[in-house]
């Protein structure tokens, strides 16, 4: 049995009233504005461990990243910030810029699922970084 999307309004309410702010935050190797776009939340009923049926949950995100990444220049070879008008150069790899901003950007993603009160992000697995873009 596949997972069902469950409806969480109050969620889904915390997260429209923080989209238009976004959060602000500065690291060594990445700076700018995240915001949160859409959270999905999907429950399994199936996982049986003897008498007792447990319920395992796992949360889809959504985000915008607008900032910049610290990166070696694909032109020139020099460690500088980039923008996202990068993606668009031929030498530079989608697939690749999009696998360093989640990796980058966990955390933080995790920290703000915190402050929505979801407390189950401390588990490993239970939220996934589906869609990121970035402007």
């Amino acid at each position: 049995m596949k997972p069902q999307l469950k409806k969480n309004t109050t969620l889904d309410k915390i997260v429209k009233k923080f989209y238009s702010r976004g959060f602000q935050f500065v690291d060594e190797r990445i700076k700018g504005q995240l915001k949160i776009k859409k959270v999905r939340l999907y429950e399994d009923r199936t996982v049986h461990r003897g008498n007792f049926t447990f319920c395992s949950r796992q949360y889809e995100v959504d985000f915008i990243f607008e900032g910049e990444l610290m990166a070696i220049n694909p032109d020139n070879g020099n460690l500088e910030w980039l923008k996202s008008d990068v993606v668009n150069n031929p030498n530079v790899s989608k697939i690749k810029v999009n696998k360093v901003l989640r990796r980058k950007l966990e955390n933080r993603v995790l920290d703000i699922m915190e402050l929505f009160g979801v407390e189950e992000v401390k588990y490993y697995g239970m939220v996934k970084l589906k869609k990121v873009s970035w402007i």
